[in-house]
């Protein structure tokens, strides 16, 4: 009984760590938006784009680091585009 519950406390731990990680990243993220005056609630779009960018770029070069310069690019463009958006063209804040 105590072993089995080990067993699912080492299973469960490890998984809740991995998928809470980039969630925590995105939420620094958008407090620091948040102090830059730009309410950002659609993060995760952001987030799917960085991810689509880097795949795109990965998968067209064969290179690893190209595709996270390309996640990195994909994520930052959206995220200009909209605090531009926000700031200078006076659009709505949320998405």
């Amino acid at each position: 009984m105590v072993m089995e519950l080990i067993g699912a406390i080492e299973t469960f731990l490890p998984a809740a760590l991995r998928q809470a990680v980039p969630l925590t990243l995105a939420g620094i993220g958008v407090s620091f938006a948040e102090k830059a005056g730009i309410l950002n609630i659609g993060e995760e779009g952001v987030m799917l784009s960085g991810a689509f960018g880097g795949f795109m770029v990965a998968f067209l070069t064969g290179n690893l680091w190209l595709g996270m310069l390309g996640g990195m690019l994909g994520g930052l463009l959206i995220a200009m585009l909209h605090g531009f958006m926000c700031i200078h063209c006076r659009a709505n804040h949320l998405p």
